[in-house]
């Protein structure tokens, strides 16, 4: 089980959504879909299924 992430946002879930669909680079996209999905309330787990990436690296991005 992994330790409970707690994030300061500095942008809203629109603002996300914006730069998410706007990103070209699939890697930044994808990156930015999973940041969004958490904003949104969606759990860790599930967010980072859905973005097609591990929990552990959407945790790390959540970090940063």
């Amino acid at each position: 089980m992994s330790k409970p992430v707690r994030v300061i946002w500095t942008e809203t879930g629109e603002e996300l959504y914006d730069r998410y669909t706007g990103a070209r680079d699939v890697r930044r996209r994808q990156r930015l879909q999973a940041l969004w999905l958490v904003r949104r309330g969606q759990p860790i787990r599930e967010a980072a299924h859905l973005a097609g990436v591990g929990q552990r690296s959407l945790e790390r991005w959540l970090g940063w």
